[in-house]
């Protein structure tokens, strides 16, 4: 592994307004890298107002991720719970091979990279985010409704027991998109 280098300490009157400049440049950016970004400026400029409000943020950013992570457990907890009272009461026949043979919904990912999304099943909490690397297949046995959250917006759509989807790029290098696969095998987009 190689050193990283230390950001050089930048001081004076001009500091503060370099900071808010270099801030403003992350507005695009995916929210880890922003945050990665956030924490070597307030090394170049730790002794700016700004600096100390970033350090703020980025503190007050983690509060939010604690109490996600919290609220997903109990949400986990929950859905475990609810989960195993109804598979307690399903009749024995339908736990035969019947239950097995019932269609699923597929993902599959065709891409040359990994594929990120969340998916609820109804009644159900948001998944954490799923990553689907390339050539691997995602199957879930109940209607689900998937989101994607990029920089450049929000999916959100419901994909059908049966049915089958894949990611897809239009060309190498591209943010993979999910289509519906048709028995033609034709794409219809689905984003």
């Amino acid at each position: 592994m190689l050193p990283q280098e230390e950001p050089e300490v930048v001081e004076g009157p001009e500091a503060e307004k370099k900071m808010r400049e270099e801030l403003e440049k992350l507005k695009g950016m995916e929210i880890t890298l922003r945050k990665a970004r956030a924490r070597q400026l307030i090394k170049k400029y730790h002794k700016t107002e700004t600096a100390k409000l970033v350090q703020r943020f980025l503190r007050e950013l983690e509060l939010y991720d604690e109490a996600a992570a919290e609220e997903r457990a109990k949400a986990e907890v929950r859905a475990a719970r609810v989960r195993e009272y109804w598979r307690k009461k399903i009749d024995d026949s339908l736990t035969g091979p019947l239950y097995r043979d019932l269609p699923v919904v597929r993902i599959t990912n065709d891409g040359d990279q990994a594929a990120l999304y969340q998916l609820r099943g109804y009644g159900m909490h948001w998944t954490r985010p799923r990553f689907l690397d390339p050539g691997e297949v995602d199957e879930i046995n109940y209607p689900v409704t998937y989101r994607r959250i990029t920089t450049e917006g929000v999916v959100v759509y419901s994909l059908e027991t049966g049915r089958q989807y894949v990611f897809r790029q239009s060309e190498p290098g591209a943010m993979p998109q999910l289509y519906t696969v048709t028995p033609d095998d034709k794409q219809d987009s689905s984003q």
